[in-house]
Parts: structure tokens; C-alpha cells; sequence
């Protein structure tokens, strides 16, 4: 089957490659001719709110208060912030160069020395779909906590099961399935609404904690803080720690990459889309995390709260109410089950906090491994890059 190529206004579209022939038959960085279903604005509300940095800090900052207290958690955010702005302007550039939607396993085998073009990609594809497919899981995963948390707060009577955790996990990750499947048509209104959520239901809530709160905490307390209840001798590692909650609630953004060949002009759209959410997420989530820790009361009781979630008990402590905090936090999980529709459909990780961070490396570790075995086994004799398809 012979190499068919055609020449479009500057793009190449390669149909398939031709049995036996080692000559790549590809060219990262043109675009598919994929149907433009998605406008800029689309997209950017899929980056933000598959991002859902503020919500989903709401639900992982516990790693920070145990490992660090506030300073893990503001020094970290700010860190987290500028970490990943540097990190999302590098892919950026290499999405306006190779705007495709492999994204970064495209991109290696476009810049990688020939000799290793092949088996970084393949790495580096294995890598990213193996962290996609945790990432996406860690939305329903938190949102069916908080709804236990919930329930705990409210029913004195229920005992909490992980069968109960898994079943709720199971519908929203079957919900947001048949979005993706059945629902494209309303992809764009679903986004462009959740975008709306996410920043209306930031700008009420942050105004409910500053007007309701209490009583405040000094400046002392937010900015300089230091406490360890990890249990590390070595106050170092805690703070690192803690601020793998920050790292986890600004990923997310190369979403945009892997929708690119679904809206027009991907080369400025894409970078426009992954700067723009970190932008826009960083300062609703610094502005979140000050206002929590300023009104958020006794730290240690909020730890200790038997829902499992702090934010929980912070809630109810601000309002004064069960059935606010549990409407405030209905709030965190809608706008969980709405992230993991963009996070399926753009399809890293699990926030590593200080009870599984001794195994994140061997989990990234067997992954590189696996793709390393099947690598020698069988990919290297099939496998020949990545490979420019065509759909009508």
C-alpha cells in the first residue's frame, strides 16, 4: 500500500504507510483534516475547568496542612504557578510548531536525534497515556469522597464503605462517558456554562468566607507557619511534599494540545488555551487558598474532621451551618463531576501527598519499565513513529 500524500494550503495529510517502508510517513506539526467542532473559547473552558484549580484545591490542600502547614501551601502555590507557566510556554511553542494531537509524543519524535526518535516516542506515548488515564480518574475519585464526606457530616448513622466510593465513582465517570460519546453537540454550551460556574461560584464563595469568617488569622500565621505532622525529621522533604497539592490543581493545561486539530488556527489557539488557563486558574486558586487560610479557624480541628475532607469542616466553621457547608461543597462536586468531561474527552497523575508518595516512583518507574519490555519485545520491530491519519 503505497504512501498517499496530499499538499492543502500549506498542510500535509498523510493517509497510511506503505507495508515494509521505512521512510517515515508522517509530518509532525501539519494538521489533520479533522472537523472544527470547537471554538478558542471552547477549548479554553475545557483547560480551565478540567484544571479546576481552586475546587480541587479545596479537596488536596490536607497533604499541604500536614506537610508544612500554610507555608508548604502559599510558597508552594506561587512556586507550582510559575513552574508550570515556564512549563506550558515550552510545549506551547512546540504546539504552534507540530499542532497535532499525539502532543508531546509527537513532539519527541520530531526533536529527538534520529537514532532515538522511535523509542523515546514510544516512551514517552506509553508514559503520557498511562498518566492521562490516572489524571482523569482523580476528579470522580475526589468527588465521590467529598459526597461521602457529606453524608458523614449530615447522617449520623452512616458508616462509610469503599464499595459505596466506587459505585459513586463508577456513575460520574459513566456520565461524563455518554457526554463524550452521545453528547458532542453540546460539548461547546457544556463548557462555555462550566467556565461560567467555575468563576461565578469562586467569586460567591470567596465573598461568602471573607464576609461570614469569624474570626481571621494574622498575617504571621499564613505567611509564616511552618508545621510538620508527617513526621519527617527533616523538615525539608514535609515542605516539598505539601507542595505536590499545588503541582496537582495547575496540571492539566496540555489538554488543550490533544483538541487542537479540532479548531482553527491551532498554532495561535493552542498556546492562547494553555496560557490562558494557568492565567486564569493561578489567580482564582492563590486568591482561595489566602482566604481559606486567613478564615479557616482551628487547623487542627479541621484536620481531624470525620469526614475526611478539612475543607469540609472549614465550611461549616465559616457559615456556622451544616447545611451550608454542604451546599458550599455540593458546589466543589459539581464542578468535579464537569471536569471530567474535558478530562476525558482530551484523554497526569493522582496528587502524590505524604501517604503515597513512596510509591509514585515505582509506579512511574514500572511504567517506563513496561514500555521499555514491550519495547524490545515486539514495538521496536512495528513501531515507526507517529503515524498523520485522515478522517472525513
Amino acid at each position: 500500500m503505497a504512501l498517499e500524500t496530499k499538499n492543502m494550503e500549506n498542510k500535509v495529510v498523510c493517509h497510511s504507510q506503505g507495508d515494509g517502508d521505512h521512510e517515515k510517513a508522517y509530518e509532525v506539526g501539519e494538521v489533520h483534516e479533522l472537523k472544527k467542532r470547537f471554538s478558542r473559547l471552547t477549548i479554553l473552558s475545557m483547560a480551565v475547568v478540567l484544571m479546576a484549580t481552586w475546587e480541587a484545591l479545596s479537596s488536596t490542600m490536607v497533604s499541604g496542612l500536614v506537610n508544612g502547614g500554610p507555608v508548604s501551601l502559599v510558597y508552594g502555590f506561587l512556586l507550582a504557578a510559575c513552574g508550570s507557566m515556564a512549563t506550558a510556554a515550552s510545549l506551547a511553542e512546540m504546539a504552534s510548531m507540530y499542532p497535532t494531537a499525539g502532543g508531546q509524543y509527537h513532539f519527541i519524535a520530531k526533536l529527538a536525534p534520529k537514532r532515538w526518535q522511535n523509542i523515546l516516542s514510544w516512551s514517552v506515548g506509553w508514559t503520557g497515556t498511562f498518566g492521562w488515564v490516572a489524571f482523569t480518574a482523580s476528579a470522580p475519585f475526589l468527588a465521590a469522597g467529598m459526597i461521602q464526606g457529606l453524608l458523614i457530616l449530615n447522617y449520623d448513622t452512616y458508616q462509610p464503605e469503599r464499595w459505596h466510593a466506587t459505585l459513586i465513582y463508577w456513575a460520574l465517570t459513566v456520565f461524563s462517558i455518554v457526554i463524550n460519546i452521545w453528547g458532542l453537540m453540546f460539548i461547546s454550551f457544556i463548557e462555555t456554562a462550566s467556565l461560567v460556574l467555575h468563576v461565578v461560584a469562586f467569586i460567591a464563595l470567596f465573598i461568602v468566607i471573607w464576609v461570614c469568617a469569624p474570626a481571621m488569622h494574622s498575617a504571621s500565621f499564613v505567611f509564616t507557619l511552618f508545621q510538620n505532622s508527617s513526621g519527617w525529621l527533616n523538615d525539608g522533604i514535609p515542605w516539598c511534599i505539601g507542595m505536590l497539592s499545588s503541582c496537582y490543581v495547575l496540571t492539566g493545561y496540555d489538554g488543550a494540545i490533544h483538541l487542537g486539530e479540532e479548531m482553527d488556527n491551532p498554532r495561535v489557539a493552542v498556546p492562547y488555551c494553555m496560557l490562558g488557563s494557568i492565567a486564569i486558574n493561578g489567580v482564582m486558586g492563590f486568591a482561595f487558598l489566602l482566604a481559606i487560610l486567613f478564615c479557616m479557624g482551628d487547623m487542627q480541628a479541621a484536620l481531624a474532621s470525620s469526614t475526611g475532607f478539612p475543607i469540609i469542616e472549614i465550611f461549616r466553621y465559616v457559615t456556622g451551618s451544616a447545611a451550608a457547608s454542604s451546599a458550599i461543597t455540593s458546589m466543589l462536586i459539581v464542578s468535579a463531576g464537569l471536569a471530567t468531561i474535558p478530562l476525558l474527552a482530551s484523554a497526569t497523575r493522582m496528587p502524590v501527598t505524604a501517604v503515597n508518595m513512596n510509591y509514585a516512583c515505582l509506579i512511574f518507574g514500572a511504567v517506563l519499565l513496561f514500555s521499555g519490555i514491550y519495547w524490545v519485545w515486539k514495538g521496536r520491530h512495528v513501531y515507526e513513529g507517529p503515524v498523520m491519519g485522515h478522517l472525513d
